[in-house]
């Protein structure tokens, strides 16, 4: 068989196969076989191995989007599988990386749609507790050995869980990208996170497509959807707002140096 989509996924497709044959799997690869893991507990077995099988990409691609998700976020998250492949193969891996919470934070929005459409059980909640917020074993001393943060992922899954089972009202966290993909474009996360539902969405969007891009040069500035509040009127005033403020600073400071 050729490889399915890329080495990253492949590897856990191969490892989930093996874990159903009861054989032993490949410690190398034991994140990627959580997160085949994760992703059979959401879509099923047939929507995630049976694609693997038929060496269908194109569907299993297709049925990432069942409860939602976006066209650019399943890109999103078969790139990040792929730079994960490329840092754990890399022969200056010295470090440790963020991917692993960046493809966690999709995986968390993949059940939060689905939640949406369908209850999900104590089990089902359980077996997501294991791999996102791990306290032992094996996946629990990978994340320690592996992971930049490992406080990211556990404390937005307990959020999110809250949410599931009713113990929160709202749940904005999980909107949210990754901090680290915030602070790339000028934004902190804890400023984004009070934002209206609707912007942090369009946000989000343009992040997604413009890390899915191939153009190196087309880079947005989020700044300006933060402003644009839809209203020209109320543009301009803010716009209006910002010159005076800069204009006052700057006769500020040029009357310091006139008085020093």
């Amino acid at each position: 068989m050729e490889v399915f989509i890329n080495e990253s996924i492949h590897n856990g497709l191969l490892q989930y196969s093996k874990h159903i044959g009861k054989q032993s799997l490949h410690q190398v690869h034991i994140f990627e076989f959580w997160v085949t893991r994760v992703l059979v507990n959401i879509y099923g077995e047939e929507n995630i191995l049976g694609t693997f099988k038929a060496e269908n990409d194109k569907k299993f691609k297709k049925n990432l989007t069942i409860y939602g998700l976006k066209q650019t976020e399943v890109t999103q998250f078969i790139n990040l599988m792929e730079e994960y492949d490329n840092w754990l193969n890399s022969p200056y891996l010295v470090s440790k990386t963020d991917l692993p919470t960046k493809i966690e934070a999709i995986l968390i929005k993949m059940v939060s749609l689905k939640a949406k459409k369908e209850k999900t059980s104590k089990e089902e909640l359980d077996e997501y507790y294991v791999f996102f917020d791990p306290i032992k074993g094996d996946l629990a001393k990978y994340k320690d050995f592996v992971v930049a943060d490992k406080t990211i992922t556990p404390s937005l899954w307990r959020e999110e869980r809250a949410a599931l089972e009713g113990k929160k009202k709202t749940k904005v966290t999980s909107e949210l990208l990754p901090a680290s993909d915030y602070k790339r474009f000028g934004l902190d996360i804890g400023e984004v996170k009070y934002l209206e539902k609707d912007k942090i969405e369009e946000i989000n969007t343009r992040i997604l497509e413009e890390q899915s891009s191939d153009d190196e040069k087309a880079v947005f500035d989020p700044k300006k959807l933060i402003l644009t509040s839809g209203s020209g009127f109320v543009d301009t005033l803010v716009l209006l707002s910002i010159i005076a403020t800069q204009i006052f600073i700057a006769l500020l400071i040029a009357f310091t140096l006139v008085r020093g």
